[in-house]
């Protein structure tokens, strides 16, 4: 029943102390180490250990409610989520700021510290009230993501971001679904976070970037998590077929095959399709994805006049 990381396993296991543990680590990635390595290495876990504390709370307030008692259930109740569905998801509910901090008071966190945590911020627990974690590629949670309950319409009327994220949060330093879905060879790639967690729980292994780029340091962990194959899964409107045609470049010389998936008419995202046509729809589509050069090569030609010998020029010189 035991838990932890790599330096824990060691203290305990084999009895070194912290930096003997931390030493032997980094020797064996080629790591240098300096004195302040502990230090921020403590604060990073506690951070992380009081988002899953919060994270923890919230799951509990959202599966402790019944149907029709509370908005953020009523919600995703809306959407056509099923109670099992959101729990394996690790959706919660983030409705009362003062529970949330006497909380984690009562826990022996300090003031300063539920602070830095980013779990205070701006319209956390008011306009973005269903949560969820956004975690590292070792799997820790590094800051807390907030979703409006409202229409992607009056979304847009209030002025509001669909997703929010704390402060202090660096994307890039993980995915959504990463820790489901490392070690599988083959990795969907999807813009939506409830998007990759949700088709996780269908067992398709994907991850959510959570916009429309993909990082170094996001492909390198994918890279280092044994990936070999990416199916690029963006929303089928300008924005996320613009972002595919990004990634297939950025993604020259990773070394992983990436195959382009398009989706039936009519459907804009993945989540989308399987809500309505079911997960054997999305995999059929998998199945017919393109290899990146060919989708590549259509979508350059497809913005040239080729009837034209500058249009031919253009499109072949690109």
């Amino acid at each position: 029943d035991e838990h932890g990381d790599w330096l824990q396993y060691l203290q305990k296991y084999k009895g070194y102390d912290f930096i003997t543990a931390l030493q032997e680590l980094a020797t064996a990635a080629g790591v240098e180490t300096s004195p302040h390595n502990k230090e921020r290495y403590e604060s990073y876990v506690r951070k992380a250990d009081i988002l899953e504390a919060a994270q923890e709370y919230f799951i509990y307030e959202l599966h402790d409610k019944q149907p029709g008692t509370h908005p953020v259930l009523e919600y995703l109740l809306g959407r056509g989520y099923e109670l099992d569905e959101m729990f394996d998801m690790e959706l919660g509910a983030y409705t009362d700021r003062k529970a949330l901090e006497k909380l984690l008071h009562d826990k022996g966190y300090t003031q300063k510290e539920i602070t830095e945590s980013g779990l205070l911020g701006q319209g956390f627990g008011e306009d973005y009230q269903l949560t969820l974690l956004w975690r590292d590629a070792a799997g820790r949670a590094i800051g807390i993501v907030g979703r409006p309950i409202l229409k992607d319409e009056d979304i847009k009327a209030r002025g509001l971001h669909k997703y929010n994220y704390s402060a202090g949060l660096q994307k890039d330093a993980g995915m959504i679904g990463f820790s489901s879905s490392r070690g599988s060879e083959n990795i969907v790639i999807l813009e939506g976070v409830l998007d990759a967690l949700y088709l996780n729980h269908k067992g398709f292994k994907s991850v959510a970037i959570g916009g429309t780029s993909l990082s170094a340091a996001q492909l390198q962990a994918l890279k280092d998590s044994g990936t070999k194959e990416l199916s690029l899964a963006l929303d089928m409107d300008k924005a996320g077929q613009d972002a595919t045609e990004r990634m297939l470049k950025s993604m020259a010389g990773s070394g992983m095959r990436a195959y382009v998936v398009s989706l039936p008419a009519g459907y804009k995202d993945a989540d989308e399709l399987v809500r309505s046509e079911g997960r054997e729809a999305f995999q059929d589509a998998l199945n017919k994805a393109e290899g990146w050069p060919k989708w590549l090569a259509r979508r350059i030609v497809s913005k040239q006049d080729i009837k034209t010998d500058r249009g031919k020029d253009t499109a072949l010189e690109e």
